[in-house]
């Protein structure tokens, strides 16, 4: 496989030196300008999101975007978690 087109300091990023051959240990490509939480920033959103349903009332979101969820590197543990959390702090019995 062979990662072609490549372009440093994308988006705002600063470039960084490597050597040649350097292995690349993650790569992250969304046709959008995005910002990709960690885990545990993920875990703070599912907090407000509950938070806000329990204090507004609403009963119902759509959960668009799941998909920057897997950019933490917890693939589909990461996704699921999220969408547990916010559903279980909600109190819906």
């Amino acid at each position: 496989m062979k990662l072609l087109d490549v372009r440093r300091g994308v988006n705002g990023t600063a470039a960084a030196k490597h050597e040649a051959g350097a292995e690349i240990g993650r790569l992250w490509d969304h046709p959008y300008d995005v910002f990709f939480p960690n885990i545990d920033l993920q875990d703070e959103y599912s907090r407000r999101i509950a938070e806000l349903f329990r204090t507004t009332g609403l009963k119902q979101i759509s959960f668009d975007g799941l998909e920057g969820l897997y950019a933490t590197g917890h693939d589909g543990y990461g996704v699921n978690r999220f969408v547990k959390m916010c559903y279980d702090g909600w109190g819906i019995m």
